[in-house]
Parts: structure tokens; C-alpha cells; sequence
């Protein structure tokens, strides 16, 4: 069986792991590269992993310092992915989003309904409004998953 990761990889963002229709891994991203290679490394030995990144970019008003930290901290994702070996795609917010059908525009409404969705497809599963789309992300991975 395979098990479907997806990555929101913010500062404040987290990591899910889905295997069928259950949760078995839902954390918040650590404040060290050294946390997030050890949730990767848990993540690796789930066995047949597929994994979605959100694609991040930088932000018009985004402040110089904080958007060399979160551009710094994608790539440490994209490399800790690429040295475990799990296969990952890599999805723009925009195109994971509208998979999942028509998203409000104000970002709070937008994230309030994404845990909606979430809380949905896992209603046993407690989720943070701050991992939802991690967790939606892993939903994607499921989803889209031709192999």
C-alpha cells in the first residue's frame, strides 16, 4: 500500500502522512533542519511514500530577511526529499487548491475552508487549522497519483 505525504513547508506549516483513510503522521515543521530531516527520515521508512511539496515562491511585501529564511527553508525540504530517495512532486498552491474545487478568496476564509475539507475526509483526526494543507496536500498526492 502506498502512503501519501504531503509537505506545507512554512515555518509554520507541517507534514501529513496518509495511509488509506487514516492519518499516521501529522506534525508541525520543526525549527531545525535537523527536526525536519528526522520527520523525513520517519516518513522513509513508511515503505512506498509519495509525496507532494507545496511550491512556494516569494511574495510581493514580503520582507528581505523572511523571504531568504522561507526560500532557504524550501530548498532544505527539496534536498532532505532528494536525499531520502522518496519521489516527490512539487504543486503550486494555486493547482492543488483548485483540485479541491472553488476556494474563497480572503486567505482566513480560504484556510478555515481547507480544514473543513480536511476535518471531512478524516473526521476521527484531530487537525490544527495550522497543518490542513499539509494535510489536504496528502489528499492531493492520493488523488493524483497515476502509478
Amino acid at each position: 500500500m502506498t502512503d501519501y505525504c504531503g509537505i506545507d513547508p512554512g515555518q509554520t506549516g507541517g507534514v501529513a502522512v496518509i495511509r488509506g483513510g487514516t492519518i499516521v503522521l501529522l506534525t508541525r515543521c520543526a525549527e531545525t533542519l535537523k527536526g525536519n530531516w528526522n520527520t523525513i527520515k520517519l516518513v522513509s521508512v513508511c515503505g512506498q511514500v509519495r509525496c507532494v511539496i507545496e511550491h512556494v515562491h516569494t511574495m510581493p511585501k514580503q520582507g528581505i530577511s523572511s523571504t531568504g529564511k522561507f526560500m532557504l527553508n524550501y530548498g532544505a525540504w527539496l534536498g532532505m526529499l532528494a536525499a531520502s530517495t522518496i519521489p516527490y512532486q512539487q504543486a503550486r498552491p494555486q493547482g492543488w487548491m483548485k483540485h479541491f474545487g472553488a476556494m474563497p478568496k480572503d486567505k482566513k476564509a480560504r484556510k478555515t475552508h481547507i480544514l473543513h475539507l480536511a476535518q471531512q475526509r478524516f473526521p476521527d483526526a484531530t487537525i490544527p487549522l495550522a497543518l490542513a494543507d499539509a494535510v489536504m496536500l496528502a489528499v492531493y498526492a492520493q488523488e493524483t497519483d497515476k502509478t
